[in-house]
């Protein structure tokens, strides 16, 4: 078997997909997605989101919003789930899409995908960043130019994780990203460790 790797996973940004830009007032303590925390009492199966009047048509498996928060489709969530990425590692969070004139979009679920795992190994010897002169171990945002990862320390089972010392980057391993992609999952955006990110 190949060596398994990881990157850094985000949302495309493409003018043809759709975005979602709000978030339904129904959602309490938001603050939680980003944390990493669990967040089902706070976030009712009614909550709706509705695609953005910018964005494009394309409803893709994951999905781009102002939040920065991972949104998939059932398609998406069962290949996690195949791939042993379960309620123990993410919270799936369900919720009712609506296109831009607010009609529901049934032809398919979408979840919220909270990931609760947070690993540390982000390798600071190897990645190029900034940080404050006050805080040596805070990486100043956006100035990350490259990261690596200290492998070593990531569980065997670890395929979807937050990076423990920045918990709003997802890292995702080689093998699950290749079953998504097998299966046509749209909407992804990868970038390899070691690669420059801008």
């Amino acid at each position: 078997m190949d060596r398994l790797g990881y990157f850094l996973f985000s949302v495309r940004r493409d003018p043809r997909f759709c975005e979602i830009e709000e978030v339904d007032e129904k959602v309490e303590k938001g603050w939680k997605l980003a944390n990493g925390e669990r967040m089902g009492e706070f976030f009712p199966s009614t909550v709706e989101l509705q695609l953005a009047m910018d964005g494009g048509d394309w409803v893709t498996d994951f999905i781009n919003n102002i939040n920065q928060v991972v949104i998939l489709s059932r398609k998406a969530r069962l290949i996690f789930e195949v791939e042993g990425v379960g309620e123990e590692q993410v919270e799936y969070l369900p919720f009712v899409l609506k296109d831009r004139r607010g009609h529901v979009i049934d032809d398919e679920q979408f979840y919220v995908a909270n990931a609760l795992v947070k690993v540390d190994c982000f390798d600071w010897q190897r990645s190029v960043y900034k940080t404050f002169s006050h805080a040596p171990r805070e990486i100043i945002y956006p100035s990350l130019r490259r990261m690596c990862l200290r492998e070593e320390a990531i569980p065997e089972d670890a395929k979807f994780f937050r990076l423990g010392e920045q918990t709003d980057r997802y890292i995702i391993r080689s093998d699950l990203v290749e079953r998504l992609k097998a299966e046509g999952c749209t909407g992804l955006s990868l970038r390899a460790m070691g690669e420059d990110l801008f």
